[in-house]
């Protein structure tokens, strides 16, 4: 099962958590925020995920309420189609 975090501007999320969540969740993420009246997102599908990455990206939206999608594939094959959010 997949894991989907809000987390709001200029909150960090620990990163013993980021770690254990992208661990169980080692099949790829999606960020979305939205900014200038538009959503944007971003994608990586390695595998496993990359905490740091996934913590970097998050401190680069650090002004931006952002949802973040840690995917565990249960159905469907570990493609970029099936990182949303």
């Amino acid at each position: 099962m997949c894991v989907i975090i809000k987390r709001e501007p200029n909150v960090t999320i620990p990163s013993d958590m980021l770690d254990i969540a992208c661990d169980i969740n080692a099949h790829g993420w999606g960020i979305a925020w939205a900014a200038k009246k538009k959503l944007h997102f971003e994608y990586s599908i390695k595998n496993p995920n990359d905490p740091k990455e996934v913590a970097d990206q998050l401190q680069k939206l650090k002004d931006h309420r952002v949802f973040l999608h840690l995917r565990h594939a249960t159905v469907g094959g570990i493609i970029s189609d099936n990182l949303h959010p």
